[in-house]
């Protein structure tokens, strides 16, 4: 019989939406799961004898969400297609495997995946009498961070090579001994160096360009950096022959496991969501729609009933929750209504996504649905891959890579400390300082009054409406003063571009896309009734933190 405790965890609706989800499937059946959340006292994997469960831990099957009893004992309902998953609370981790992916998840489809070009899981024959989840325990400070790439997506090898190259290189793991394997190609003024901060890193989708043949080899890259790490499918992830969205990710679980799902670090909740539907449900015409189904909504809103409401809630996306500027409706609306109201009783929240290969920030208001006085912050994420890989190929035949919006191609480090978050974006093979770009030209003529057809233009890449950029020219008694923020073309990225464009003999590499406006770009009249001479332009921004960044760059005015 099943205990009643964690029976009346599950909530009615939750078994409801279970069973109808699955009643199209005729020869489907639901049966109960059970299993142990157990202290690996051996680290081998395996619940021995004398290894003790550990009560009050989260197990799901991707709708309901239970707790572990006295004993460490849970029962789920599970069909014969479901993922079981226990979701890593604070002090406790689980094993990893050889590629430093997190082993939390039991995968059950008796009869395997359907025929798809490329392959997904093997039968797994009937349900085991127990399936258990090995952790084992861990100090956790309220203090640390995380390393995110947004879209490394390569579309062949190559590309692989370009991320390994581009990316990774300059990321150094820091070994228990203090030492480190530098690259002697890279400078150490441009290197990360993963310390005991870092707990883990996180893809936010896109993992490869329509080729899950890939998977294997970037998992493969990125376990070097010796960092578990979760990942998030995306539209390119996806298999792009199954006819429905159920089948979609077949490939991906064989790898990675449940598409959706949840973990604890220190007082921070992470929820990662698979908001790729495909085919799509809408009529925009778009390959696929962003969006939630029922089972990830209940999904959410079961968990979020074990969260305390001071701590951290992270949603984790690969497409943006806002409209992308090319689309109607690139997140279906009713969907983000709902989301909403699940996080409406609680007031620190912050979500990420990937995928535009822009860089992005965006503030939900009540106007925009959000069910708080306190506005709801969505980064999108600069992306690993920038412009897809494109643009000119520099001396260590890398891609320029600069994405449309101007910001270069890079990574994120977030920093936690316990429900306050930070980051900072890591621009790839560039100091830790370089988070901005002056744009001015080089030579100005005089005028006889300060009003001058050009500007000076500065595109702070992590920049957001919350951001201040201020200016004056230095050994001047001007004064600093304030620059204004505009939607606008990057003019340094449409110079790079049009100049390839325009070159007879144009170096490797292809051409970078087409610009987009930019939403972290300030700008200013530039003086022109000096004396003629050279003159240093000092820019200083303020952040969303009040963190302060500067940057100065040289003109010369002319007679």
């Amino acid at each position: 019989m099943p205990r009643l405790s964690i029976l009346l965890r599950i909530s009615y609706s939750s078994i409801a939406a279970f069973i109808l989800s699955y009643c199209t499937i005729a020869a489907n059946e639901i049966l109960t799961a059970s299993g142990f959340v157990f202290h690996d006292a051996n680290l081998d994997g395996k619940h021995n004898s004398s290894e003790k469960g550990i009560p009050q831990i989260a197990v799901s099957n991707g709708i309901d969400v239970v707790l572990t009893d006295n004993t460490g004992r849970y029962q789920l309902p599970v069909s014969d297609d479901t993922i079981l998953f226990v979701i890593k609370p604070r002090d406790w981790k689980p094993l990893t495997d050889a590629l430093n992916l997190p082993k939390v998840y039991y995968i059950h489809k008796p009869k395997g995946s359907p025929i798809l070009k490329f392959a997904g899981s093997l039968p797994t024959g009937a349900l085991p009498e127990s399936v258990d989840f090995a952790l084992y325990p861990v100090k956790e400070s309220d203090y640390f961070k995380v390393l995110v790439f947004a879209d490394p997506q390569p579309y062949n090898e190559q590309e692989v090579e370009y991320f390994e190259k581009d990316i990774l290189n300059e990321i150094v793991p820091i070994q228990s001994d203090g030492a480190n394997n530098q690259n002697p190609s890279i400078s150490g003024e441009n290197k990360t160096f993963i310390t005991d901060e870092f707990l883990f890193g996180l893809t936010l989708g896109d993992i490869v360009g329509e080729n899950p043949a890939l998977f294997h080899p970037l998992n493969y890259a990125i376990s070097q950096l010796g960092l578990m790490w979760f990942n998030i499918p995306g539209n390119h992830d996806v298999n792009y022959d199954a006819k429905t969205d159920r089948y979609s990710d077949e490939t991906w679980e064989s790898i990675y496991g449940p598409p959706s799902y949840a973990f604890q670090f220190g007082q921070v909740h992470f929820i990662a969501l698979d908001n790729t539907i495909y085919p799509p449900v809408s009529n925009s015409g778009y390959p696929y729609d962003g969006g939630l189904n029922e089972n990830q909504l209940l999904f959410v809103e079961n968990y979020l009933r074990h969260v305390p409401s001071d701590e951290l809630v992270v949603i984790l996306f690969h497409i943006p929750l806002f409209d992308e500027p090319y689309r109607v409706e690139s997140f279906i609306k009713e969907d983000r209504r709902r989301l909403f109201e699940l996080l409406k009783n609680h007031p620190h929240t912050f979500s990420l996504s990937g995928h535009t290969h822009t860089q992005n920030h965006y503030f939900f208001t009540k106007e925009d649905g959000w069910m708080q006085e306190k506005p709801h912050h969505h980064y999108n994420v600069g992306t690993a891959s920038g412009s897809w890989w494109k643009g000119e190929l520099d001396e260590n035949s890398l891609p320029d890579s600069t994405m449309r919006d101007g910001t270069p191609n890079g990574y994120t480090i977030f920093i936690f400390d316990g429900n306050k978050y930070s980051y900072d974006y890591k621009v790839a093979n560039a100091p830790a300082s370089y988070q901005m770009r002056i744009h001015v030209p080089n030579t100005v003529r005089r005028a006889p009054t300060d009003i001058s057809n050009e500007i000076i233009s500065v595109n702070f890449f992590n920049g957001s409406s919350k951001a201040r950029v201020d200016w004056h020219l230095s050994g001047t008694s001007g004064k600093w003063a304030p620059m204004k923020q505009i939607q606008t073309i990057d003019p340094d990225y449409n110079f790079t571009r049009l100049t390839r464009e325009m070159s007879h003999n144009p170096k490797p590499g292809r051409t970078l896309p087409f610009p987009t406006f930019s939403t972290h770009l300030w700008a200013a009249p530039l003086p022109s009734d000096l004396a003629p001479g050279s003159y240093t332009i000092e820019v200083r921004v303020t952040d969303l933190f009040g963190r302060i960044f500067k940057d100065q760059s040289d003109y010369e005015i002319i007679e």
